[in-house]
């Protein structure tokens, strides 16, 4: 190896740089495999508290507004989304932008303990309804405070080949633990007790594993920043942001594209609540769908890793967008049909396999299309974007409420349709369109 070394930069090493070499290929080995950890029990927690699962079976306890369900059931990504931007002006001119991680990682797992023990203590149906939004709002909207700093934890500590594997990685464990040990763990406190004791066992047990998975991230080393961005105001981060859209146009049309893309998860809400209303499940088969979302995950995993590995991250995103044109479908046949229920479990895989190919592809994507310098202005600036269409889940379930299955997910199908056009004209750059290495 150290002639290779030698051949290849012309000059013989000090055993001074030979040491620093292997100080920081160590740091990037150890940060992979936090990062990696971290994902999997944090990911593994929030199984817990599924957007397609748990919370509409526990929200159905004590609403019957769908348009509440899906407001709640969109919290996970606004949360994400929302707050990046803002954010990314307190922290990109900084150095060191872990202490905000560690300050967002406190406040979740306060957030998620406390929304656990109101649950196991309280049966007044009032509170608990408020309780669980305003607790779930807060614990993703700090999701959105930690994300400014995971994008750029992921973009300066985790190599370009391998990030599709990181990503991988991190959704497929945790899908396969999601699949076995969750979907049992979940199934059997469910059936345990009774509401709500049952359901508040279920977040005390999602709260303990992802706050292990939080502590993981925390922990990290942070690279140095290599280009230093300067300090700006809200004001001026905005007026920056501004000008981005207007003269960088590669990041404008993925813009657009991936607004279209986030579409998506305005129906995922209610796929649940089909299952119940309309096919007959119970709340004991819950177990069911988490099971086969979590398999969908796992697969989807292993594809799309290896597709952006061989191919593109575009090419994930094509594929990811033509799977999503089949959940609107399905649901369309389910209600107009007669198809056999047993068969509608499949639908949960399919959501799993497209919000994997989303943040596989997407995350990766930004970042190669991105310049170094402004990276935590692009990518803060399009993760709030994204927020934008997750907040017209309200008017999703008003439309639900008031017309039904088919007239919802016949305009879902419209606009899957349409953002498959779309992500078929994305730009990739030459280095890397075309088979990588893995090492």
């Amino acid at each position: 190896m150290q002639e290779v070394e030698e051949e290849l930069l012309g000059m013989p090493i000090s055993s001074a740089e030979r040491k620093f070499n292997e100080r920081v290929t160590k740091v990037e080995k150890n940060n992979f495999w936090l990062g990696v950890s971290s994902g999997v029990f944090y990911n593994l927690g929030c199984a817990f508290i599924s957007r397609t699962t748990v919370l509409p079976s526990f929200l159905s306890h004590l609403t019957n507004s769908s348009a509440l369900i899906g407001i709640v059931g969109t919290f996970q990504d606004v949360g994400w989304y929302l707050p990046q931007f803002p954010a990314s002006a307190w922290v990109q001119h900084k150095p060191q932008k872990m202490p905000m991680y560690r300050l967002s990682t406190a406040l979740r797992i306060v957030l998620f303990f406390g929304f656990a023990a109101v649950t196991i203590f309280s049966s007044n149906t009032s509170l608990l309804l408020i309780v669980t939004v305003v607790s779930l709002l807060l614990f993703y909207l700090c999701s959105g405070l930690g994300g400014v700093v995971f994008m750029e934890l992921f973009a300066k500590a985790i190599r370009p080949e391998k990030r599709s594997v990181f990503l991988g990685i991190r959704m497929a464990v945790a899908g396969i633990l999601s699949a076995t040990i969750g979907a049992w763990a979940i199934s059997t406190l469910l059936s345990s007790t009774k509401f709500p004791l049952n359901y508040g066992f279920v977040f005390l047990a999602g709260a303990v594993i992802s706050s292990a998975g939080l502590l993981f991230m925390a922990v990290m080393r942070e690279p140095r920043d290599l280009h230093k961005t300067p300090q700006r105001s809200l004001g001026e981060q905005i007026k920056m942001g501004t000008q981005l859209l207007k003269t960088d146009h590669r990041f404008r049309y993925y813009v657009k594209t991936r607004l279209l893309l986030g579409l998506f998860p305005l129906g995922l809400p209610f796929l649940y609540l089909f299952a119940k209303r309309q096919l007959g499940f119970q709340t004991s088969e819950i177990g069911l769908f988490i099971a086969s979302e979590c398999i969908g995950l796992v697969i989807s995993n292993f594809i799309w890793s290896k597709l952006a590995i061989t191919k593109s991250n575009k090419t994930v995103l094509i594929f990811s967008s033509l799977i999503a044109v089949l959940i609107p479908l399905l649901i369309i046949g389910y209600s107009t049909l007669e198809l056999p229920h047993e068969g509608f479990i499949i639908i949960f895989a399919i959501a799993a396999a497209v919000d994997s190919g989303y943040t596989i592809g997407g995350m990766s994507y930004i970042i190669e299309i991105t310049p170094q310098k402004e990276r935590t202005t692009y990518t803060a600036l399009y993760n709030t974007l994204l927020a934008f269409p997750i907040l017209l889940s309200f008017l999703a379930g008003m439309l639900l409420d008031s017309y039904g299955f088919v007239a919802l997910y016949s305009i879902l199908l419209v606009f899957a349709i349409i953002s498959v056009l779309y992500v078929r004209r994305l730009e990739v750059k030459p280095e890397f369109n075309g088979a990588r290495k893995l090492f």
